[in-house]
Formats: C-alpha cells, sequence, structure tokens
C-alpha cells in the first residue's frame, strides 16, 4: 500500500511566499509538514483506509495504526528490526518507505484462534537535522481481555459495533 498525501519537500516549500530566496532546511519541512498534516484531507483518507480494513476484518482483537512522518526526511522501515510477537499485519503491508508529510496506515491483528491479543514494534529509519541516523520506534501491545495482568486496568463498558468512516474536509 503507497503512503497518504503529498510529501512536503524543498519544491512545495518553495511555493510559499514565507520561504522564496531563502535556505530550506530539514526543521523548516517538518515545520511545514506538522502545519498541513490535515492537508487535502490525508488523515482521514489514512483513517479510512485502516477502517475498511477493520470492517473487513470483523470482530477480534486488532490494532489500527496510523503513522505520520513530521521529521523533515524519509522514514524507512528497518525490517530486520520489524518484531510480530503477537499477530500479523492484515491484508496488505503498508509502504516500506513513506517521504515527510505523508501517512501510513494499517491494520495489526491477533492470531486467529489465540487467547492473548496484539503486540509488535516497527522502527523506520531517518536523519536528523545535522544528519545524523536516528531511528524512531512504534511499537503497541493490545492485551486479551483478562488475561494479561501486568497491563493498564480496564474502566467501563466497552463499546460495540462497527468503526464509522469519517467524512473527507473538501474546503
Amino acid at each position: 500500500m503507497s503512503a497518504f498525501g503529498a510529501p512536503v519537500t524543498n519544491e512545495t516549500l518553495k511555493q510559499m511566499s514565507k520561504y522564496k530566496g531563502k535556505t530550506i532546511g530539514q526543521e523548516d519541512r517538518a515545520r511545514e509538514a506538522v502545519r498541513l498534516i490535515q492537508a487535502e484531507s490525508k488523515n482521514i483518507k489514512a483513517l479510512n483506509h485502516t477502517l475498511e480494513l477493520k470492517n473487513d476484518y470483523g470482530d477480534g482483537i486488532s490494532t489500527l495504526c496510523m503513522i505520520y512522518n513530521a521529521t523533515g526526511s524519509r522514514l524507512e522501515l528497518v525490517s530486520d528490526l520489524t518484531q510480530d510477537w503477537h499477530g500479523s499485519i492484515y491484508k496488505e503491508s503498508p509502504a516500506s518507505s513513506f517521504e515527510n508529510g505523508q501517512w501510513i496506515s494499517f491494520l495489526h491483528t491477533h492470531p486467529t484462534s489465540a487467547t492473548y491479543g496484539c503486540e509488535a514494534a516497527r522502527v523506520y529509519r531517518g536523519t536528523d537535522s545535522s544528519g545524523q541516523v536516528r531511528d524512531f520506534l512504534v511499537s503497541w501491545f493490545i492485551p486479551y481481555v483478562g488475561i494479561h495482568k501486568g497491563g493498564p486496568k480496564r474502566r467501563g463498558k466497552a463499546r460495540r459495533g462497527s468503526p464509522r468512516k469519517c467524512k473527507e474536509n473538501n474546503s
């Protein structure tokens, strides 16, 4: 699956009046990516994609994962550091790399007929503003209800029903 949204690049910033004739750096690209996090409804498109996967998957423990890149540079999956302790990516893997200003989204599901939930981690590699290579860890743990005693306490009732699609903002 490809990433959602147009990348925020030097070319993007050169079209903005405040960057005309100025040197553009990674911090500038990152700042504008944060400002444009919802541009062209890319966040809603990523969310709706994940909700469609969840509706297709149905009931069961799963993690709706959405990751936004506002680092000012490309992020690439470090595949040898990918870990699925419990569960796997459902149906389609997200893009292995995505640019500044883009979203990726995917669904991670628990093993069929298993009495434990989802637990996994992904490491994405990029650079900081000084050019140093940096790793960004994204991890999740969704316990099977009532089994894992070390996790957070659950209060209140769980909401039942299918996730709903969000409307895109066409303004």
